[in-house]
């Protein structure tokens, strides 16, 4: 045998090896929630949101504004013959912006440089500087820090509902991968026990075929033992079409490749107490669809207030203090704004009252029915998710009982196909009274391995109830 035709062997040995290593029911929800389509869509959702807020955030940041110019003039004086000229250059700088409470600052400084040859001038060259500060608080519209913020509240508590709402979609994939998963232990399991049925076809037909030869059984029981084989096949074949359609779907779901075969491992389940009072406490605390609606809420009582103000007149106070500093030599100006020798200041009071005020009030009024609809969303919801926690719950207790129950039924359904088969070997008993026991014993087996299953489900379906899946599992989500 080549060298090539040996590492092609072990090569495929390996790969085999490699791609039916199982699969943890951890692993698969993880592997889901980073390779699923939605999910990476609605990533982008909370932070479009957050970049919305941030840039409600920029309204409060201060502002610096510079420039710097030259003019020139030369015209008639509307007083004398002769013509005059003119020139002067201008630097201002300011900082400008707002406060949360509303109040607009600007602190601005300007210089000038001023030349000219007009006879009524003092001085036909001079420097003249000013500094001042202009505070301005709105008193109705627009006024504290609650109206200042209520634009910026209402998209943090967007961004926080989608991150909730990720939250949720995350907690609908992962229900849907272990739904997946168990599934396909259950199609495994299903496909032994077709397995089995076989095995013990096959072992009923040599001893049929023995006891023939021996001349303890006619002829014609040989060929109720081959149906009986071949039938048992047939549910063989069903079964592993079952199983290859439970395993594509698990691949589908958390995105393996189709060319590996993905294989699973039994989940263990302790059952232990559970109490329907605390699970209904953590299923109103914890749902996603709860907790979005709570940001809603909040989110539409904040801006009802907002608009609310809104409407209202505008009344806004403005105060002005300055300094100023005028000379033929700069250093002197700038020393005389230094001093404070002069001063000035202004105290202006404006008032603005729009004479419609439709657009403001169907703003606040559509907030406000927002608002009441959320409210009755809310109390509707609370509503649903007791009666599913409580439907779920029982739906365990169910499970619980009837896996108790089938494990009874499997033992004696188990004793009484030893016994019968004990019978047939001594020549007791009937070949259809052997594979009647053996068909309620392999029933009873695939019932006792569905309704583990189904305890399982049911289980993570009351922690889906409790929106506590992920937590569950031990998997951090962010």
């Amino acid at each position: 045998m080549s060298p090539l035709v040996i590492f092609l062997i072990i090569l495929c040995i390996w790969s085999s090896g490699w791609a039916t290593e199982p699969i943890t029911l951890r692993e698969a929800v993880e592997m889901a929630l980073e390779r699923n389509p939605s999910i990476r869509v609605s990533r982008y959702e909370p932070l479009l949101a957050e970049q919305e807020a941030e840039y409600l955030r920029g309204e409060f940041s201060p502002e610096v504004r510079m420039s710097v110019g030259r003019s020139f003039r030369h015209a008639l004086s509307s007083s004398i013959v002769f013509s005059s000229e003119e020139s002067a250059v201008t630097t201002e700088a300011s900082l400008e912006g707002k406060l949360h409470t509303g109040t607009g600052y600007k602190l601005q400084w300007s210089y000038l440089r001023f030349r000219g040859d007009s006879p009524f001038l003092l001085s036909s060259f001079y420097y003249e500087t000013d500094l001042s500060l202009t505070l301005t608080q709105p008193l109705l519209k627009n006024r504290g820090r609650d109206v200042q913020l209520a634009r910026i509240k209402g998209a943090e508590l967007s961004a926080q509902r989608q991150k909730v709402h990720l939250k949720e979609v995350a907690e609908e994939v992962a229900l849907e991968v272990v739904r997946a998963y168990l599934q396909l232990l259950w199609t495994e399991e299903a496909y032994k026990v077709a397995e089995f049925g076989v095995k013990l076809g096959r072992q009923n037909l040599l001893e049929v075929k023995e006891k023939i030869k021996e001349g303890l059984l006619a002829q014609v029981e040989t060929y109720t033992a081959e149906a009986e084989l071949s039938e048992r096949k047939a549910h063989l074949i069903e079964a592993e079409a079952r199983l290859n359609d439970a395993r594509d779907r698990l691949k589908y779901l958390i995105g393996l490749e189709t060319s590996k075969t993905p294989t699973v491992q039994t989940v263990p389940y302790e059952q232990g107490f559970l109490c329907l009072e605390e699970s209904l406490e953590r299923a109103l605390k914890q749902r996603t669809e709860l907790l979005k609606l709570s940001y809603e809420l909040k989110r539409t009582e904040i801006l009802e207030g907002y608009y609310r103000n809104q409407a209202l007149p505008g009344l806004d106070l403005s105060v002005t203090y300055g300094l100023s500093g005028i000379a033929t030599d700069s250093d002197e100006a700038l020393k005389m704004l230094t001093e404070g020798a002069n001063h000035n200041w202004a105290v202006s009071l404006s008032f603005q009252m729009p004479l419609f005020t439709r657009p403001v009030k169907a703003e606040y009024q559509k907030v406000r029915l927002q608002r009441l609809q959320t409210a009755e969303m809310l109390k509707q919801k609370r509503k649903e998710i007791e009666l599913e926690v409580r439907t779920r719950y029982r739906a365990l207790k169910t499970a619980e009982q009837q896996r108790q129950a089938k494990t009874v039924v499997m033992e004696a359904q188990r004793k009484r196909y030893e016994a019968e088969r004990e019978r047939f070997h001594l020549g007791l008993g009937t070949l259809n009274d052997l594979l009647r026991a053996e068909e309620a014993y392999l029933s009873s087996l695939l019932e006792l391995k569905k309704a583990e299953i189904t305890l399982m489900v049911r289980f993570y379906e009351l922690k889906a109830s409790e929106g506590g899946l992920l937590d569950e599992l031990d998997i951090t989500w962010r």
